[in-house]
């Protein structure tokens, strides 16, 4: 059996997935014993869609990229921690911003988020959308058993200060592109039932996994405005580790310190699987039934993790069209629940979105009066085990009221050390997660 050294670093990519939701024609939801019915419940009208092959890569590559950047960015507050994040909701909320923006605060955010021009975005992110819905929904249909190979769910939400002016037009493009809810709420009277409306609807989105997104004291008099998107997956191996196998192991998480965790056991020297072996690292995909989502593990043969992070997440896309089926004698990799908690807003600065926070941001797609961003916030979640993956996340953006503006050997897989973790449509390639595990126990950041 191969064995890896103490020094060695496993980098786990899931692989992320895009998740669309296309609203129902009435959407009703729970807030307490009290049941509240959304506004505009019609679903979008039918409109033409000028999506092309190069517009979908355009939004994909957009996506990969500003998610890997921020990721970097937000690794550094956590060093030698399990890190997870959804590239996708963050750039679809970020997205739904951009469509507010004129100016130099759009600027930013388009240079930031590696935005085509809106033009490109909004047919192909519609596109995408409705492709995977309807692959959910045919999936949900000829799939007769009570358990469901995969479940994808993607939603975005306007929240509108009941008092508040926002334009015909940007609601519209919300419902239209985005297949977004927009409602009315009073952050000024009630904002504890305002952030409980908000949290109820992405904890119903996310199945339970996601709940608190937003607290009552973040609401406040000055709040007019509120994006969110959830994003969900849930799917079963195609090759599913039998519980039988799962046998505690060391696992590495630096030179100095090990422990003893579950580990899960594949053992099928006929089955194959895409792999790549190179003089730095080697790369397992691990398919989900129907074939349409993956996870890819990464793991490197030596050095630190965090000192190969940056290089590794930037040469993946090459590597992985590099991969090719090969007979995996052992799969072994740790059983892991990890939840995470952001707060956005240095690390978009950092990246160069400024003007938005400030009086003088332009927001004037959306509304003729002055407002900017006030908080951006992300968590996520996610739980790997023999059956398969559940993997969510949630972003959400406030603004406030300001100032008016104008070979044949045996391979043995075993991740046995800290790993990194994508989750990735096959389709596409867009990244819808991204993480790390250095403690797979330790469901703290």
């Amino acid at each position: 059996m191969k064995l890896f050294n103490k020094n060695r670093f496993l980098y786990f990519i899931t692989t992320t997935f895009i998740l669309l939701l296309i609203f129902v024609p009435v959407y009703i939801y729970k807030t307490n014993s009290v049941v509240v019915k959304t506004e505009k419940e019609q679903p979008p009208k039918e409109f033409p869609l000028n999506y092309t092959k190069e517009g979908i890569q355009q939004v994909v590559e957009a996506n990969n990229k500003f998610g890997i950047d921020l990721y970097l960015e937000l690794a550094t507050e956590k060093a030698d921690k399990n890190h997870f994040i959804s590239p996708f909701s963050i750039s679809m909320a970020m997205a739904m911003l951009y469509e507010m923006a004129k100016g130099k605060t759009a600027e930013e955010i388009q240079k930031a988020c590696s935005f085509p021009d809106i033009d490109v975005i909004r047919p192909n992110i519609s596109y995408i959308y409705r492709m995977f819905d309807t692959q959910f929904k045919k999936e949900n249909t000829t799939n007769k058993s009570d358990e469901k190979n995969y479940e994808i769910l993607l939603a975005n939400a306007l929240w509108i200060n009941k008092t508040f002016p926002v334009k015909e037009n940007y609601k519209n493009i919300i419902k239209q592109y985005y297949f977004g809810l927009v409602e009315n709420l009073d952050f000024s009277g009630n904002p504890s039932k305002s952030a409980q409306t908000i949290n109820n609807f992405v904890e119903e989105k996310t199945q339970g996994t996601i709940k608190d997104l937003i607290l009552p004291n973040e609401i406040d008099d000055f709040t007019v405005m509120v994006l969110t998107n959830s994003i969900y997956f849930k799917g079963v191996w195609l090759y599913e580790f039998d519980k039988q196998n799962t046998r505690d192991r060391e696992f590495k998480i630096n030179a100095n310190k090990t422990i003893n965790v579950p580990f899960m056991n594949f053992i099928n020297p006929e089955q194959e699987f895409l792999y790549i072996d190179t003089p730095e690292l080697e790369i397992l995909e691990l398919p989900y039934k129907e074939r349409k989502i993956s996870m890819l593990i990464i793991l490197p043969k030596q050095g630190n993790l965090e000192e190969q992070e940056e290089k590794i997440l930037r040469e993946f896309p090459e590597l992985k069209q590099k991969m090719q089926p090969r007979s995996v004698y052992l799969i072994s990799i740790p059983k892991f629940e990890i939840e995470t908690n952001y707060l956005l807003d240095a690390a978009f600065k950092k990246l160069g979105i400024t003007s938005a926070y400030s009086a003088g941001a332009d927001f004037s797609n959306a509304t003729d009066m002055g407002i900017f961003l006030d908080e951006s916030k992300h968590k996520a979640y996610i739980k790997v085990d023999e059956k398969g993956t559940v993997a969510s996340a949630a972003t959400v953006l406030l603004l406030k009221l300001g100032e008016d503006i104008d070979s044949p050997k045996k391979i043995n897989f075993i991740a046995d050390h800290p790993f990194i973790f994508i989750i990735q449509d096959n389709q596409t390639n867009a990244i819808l997660f991204l993480g790390r595990i250095v403690n797979p126990v330790s469901n703290s950041v």
